[in-house]
């Protein structure tokens, strides 16, 4: 294979890499991402750990 045939390759596979990227991360970024809904408030399970805290001094 000559020079152009292997940076077409790799140019190829960078593409294909990209668009695997592009597919997946959004996604997978938006389960993740914070809906502005009870930030900063304390979940359930942190209530009560706090509580338990409390309880046991």
């Amino acid at each position: 294979m000559n020079m152009r045939g292997k940076r077409i390759g790799v140019l190829g596979v960078a593409v294909a890499v990209a668009l695997a990227l592009l597919a997946s991360g959004p996604v997978a970024l938006a389960d993740e991402a914070p809906t502005g809904d009870n930030q900063g408030q304390p979940t359930a399970s942190d209530r009560e750990q706090i509580e338990l805290a409390l309880a046991q001094g």
